[in-house]
């Protein structure tokens, strides 16, 4: 089954187009993507709206941050869950 899985991984990183989010990066598009990321002590949320097919992923790197902090909101899920949720209404695909 593991063979399998690699194999279809193969196919798909072949025919889509490849996006390496990185720590503090987010990701929003309406077209397939393979999107790649590592994970240590993390966290990456993905959004996907299946009837306008839209989709989003961020890699943050902390749970929350001050309303003073200048630093890059996509570091901070708090921060970012709403823009991702934005990202998405613009292309069609709202939260409700």
């Amino acid at each position: 089954m593991v063979k399998s899985s690699m194999n279809e991984l193969k196919a798909l990183s072949q025919q889509l187009p490849q996006v390496w989010l990185r720590q503090g990066e987010l990701f929003v598009a309406r077209e397939r993507s393979l999107v790649v990321t590592i994970l240590g002590s993390c966290v990456t949320i993905c959004l996907f709206h299946p009837h306008k097919v839209a989709g989003a992923m961020c890699h943050c790197q902390l749970p929350s941050t001050s309303q003073t902090n200048t630093d890059s909101p996509y570091r901070y899920v708090d921060r970012t869950l709403p823009v991702m949720v934005a990202e998405l209404a613009k292309l069609g695909a709202p939260a409700h």
